[in-house]
């Protein structure tokens, strides 16, 4: 089982104790990802430097604050390295300098694609956070326009790090993301989880058991995959012990690898970094298909009470949210094929812009799920919300079903074979 290191730093540690930290931890059996922060001298930087591994670090302060080292073996193929910039800066003190987070898009040795980024979020805030009663403070867009700068710039790059994150998954078909670093607020707060489920959903958190900052746990990882344990240990290099992570694909095979026939509709997959079943990820696939692009997915299935405001449709299968750039081509393509699909307008401290919807008839949505399809099946058709507003769009008459096997045949179905023409003269 692969096992990825998180292993926040600290600027003012000498470089030899960089490399001592770093040729112990990568040394440990199965690790195969070590992301490290703090890293933009670049004596510390070089100090990354093992065998087997690549070091994925580029520029100085900003810019060259975190590195992902990816084990050679493991990854023989790097498809993307890049530097996400999150925040503009101009502000004051720490947050004057632009924010930036390191991308790595890596294939492993038997096809899994993975998308693993690291970041050195903004500190000394919980305090600040601590002191805004709830649930105010778990009110992310009002934050965000005129709360404290400090909170601010940490919301403004959550958000902008899961959008280039997942605009990465959906570029690359990734099978799984896992996002890591020194995050300044402690997970063992039940109200920073329920501020997790809402600027990244449907990922899961890989924690340690005991805290890696003395009782705080700031070091985690938000991840597309199965958390199976995690361990803390010491650095010499850093106030934080380094945190490995047991993380297994929930993917047995790539979903890039295609089976003889089609696979079981309702077992579990990864599709474009989210969680999903087969007969969900060959509806996705077919409206990526109608469209001519890859579809980036802001939420996935099987999360049950993740997110407070989705109020359990995505509990179950079938149901996922979409960015919403075309959102009128991508609703009506996905109802055409048997969806039930709606393009959501922004609804201040409660979810952004984007598509939400899911497959009619599917056989594991949730209960609140299939009240939406009665709200979209209903004449007249209604929003699918709490309002219950007429919703007067194009919806095909009489519905479409979703036939699961016969979409996996015509997307699967092999090319056909051209023979050219003799020319007689």
């Amino acid at each position: 089982m692969p096992k990825f290191v998180n292993a926040p730093g600290r600027f003012d540690k000498r470089p030899g104790l960089v490399a001592d930290d770093t040729a112990r931890l990568t040394a440990i059996d199965g690790v195969v990802v070590d992301m490290v922060t703090e890293m933009a001298d670049p004596d510390r930087a070089a100090a990354l430097e093992v065998d087997g591994f690549t070091v994925h670090h580029h520029g100085g302060p900003g810019i060259g604050e975190c590195a992902i080292l990816t084990k050679d073996a493991h990854f023989p193929t790097i498809l993307a390295d890049k530097a996400l910039k999150l925040t503009e800066g101009g502000g004051k003190a720490r947050l004057s300098k632009p924010l930036y987070a390191r991308a790595v898009v890596a294939e492993t040795k038997a096809g899994h694609v993975q998308v693993i980024t690291n970041c050195h979020l903004p500190a000394h805030l919980e305090g600040i956070w601590a002191a805004i009663p709830m649930p105010d403070r778990l009110r992310v867009k009002r934050l965000m326009k005129g709360g404290n700068p400090r909170i601010r710039a940490w919301l403004e790059a959550v958000a902008e790090w899961r959008t280039q994150t997942t605009q990465l998954a959906a570029h690359h078909h990734a099978d799984d993301i896992v996002v890591g670093g020194d995050w300044n607020v402690d997970v063992n707060k039940k109200w920073v989880r329920h501020l997790l489920e809402k600027v990244w959903p449907g990922l899961n958190i890989a924690e340690p058991a005991k805290g890696d900052l003395g009782r705080r746990k700031i070091g985690f990882v938000l991840t597309s995959m199965k958390v199976e344990g995690a361990e803390t240990l010491k650095q010499a290099s850093s106030d934080h012990k380094a945190n490995v992570f047991d993380l297994a694909h929930v993917n047995v095979r790539p979903v890039k690898k295609t089976p003889a026939t089609p696979p079981p509709a309702f077992d579990h997959v990864t599709y474009n970094g989210a969680l999903m079943d087969n007969k969900t990820m060959t509806f996705v696939q077919t409206m990526e298909s109608h469209l001519g692009y890859s579809l980036t997915i802001l939420q996935g299935c099987y999360n049950p009470g993740g997110v407070s405001q989705s109020a359990g449709t995505h509990d179950g299968g079938g149901v996922v949210d979409l960015a919403p750039f075309d959102h009128d081509r991508k609703v009506h393509v996905a109802r055409m094929l048997g969806g039930f699909y709606w393009h959501r307008l922004p609804i201040p401290g409660v979810w952004g812009e984007h598509i939400h919807g899911g497959i009619r008839n599917h056989g594991t949505l949730s209960p609140s799920a299939k009240a939406q399809q009665r709200n979209y099946d209903g004449d007249p058709p209604t929003d699918g919300l709490a309002d219950q507003a007429i919703d007067p769009t194009w919806h095909p008459d009489p519905p479409v079903g979703f036939d699961y096997a016969q979409a996996w045949h015509d997307l699967h179905k092999p090319a056909k074979k051209t023979t050219a023409k003799r020319s007689s003269t």
